[in-house]
């Protein structure tokens, strides 16, 4: 699953919220919501644990 899908079927506050939990700013991780960039591998294992495995490091390929 996308991660833009998976937070458009969250609660406001989640970009945010996942951003703290991977350890980059808001911005970057916006970066990803957008497809303007990839995040790194040890950031895509981090997404995951955060999204419960729906956005995996396959999904930003």
């Amino acid at each position: 699953m996308k991660l833009r899908k998976w937070l458009k079927s969250q609660p406001r506050g989640t970009l945010s919220r996942l951003a703290r939990f991977v350890g980059v700013r808001t911005p970057s991780a916006h970066k990803w919501v957008t497809e303007k960039s990839c995040p790194k591998l040890a950031h895509c294992e981090r997404i995951s644990l955060f999204t419960q495995g729906k956005v995996t490091y396959k999904d930003f390929m």
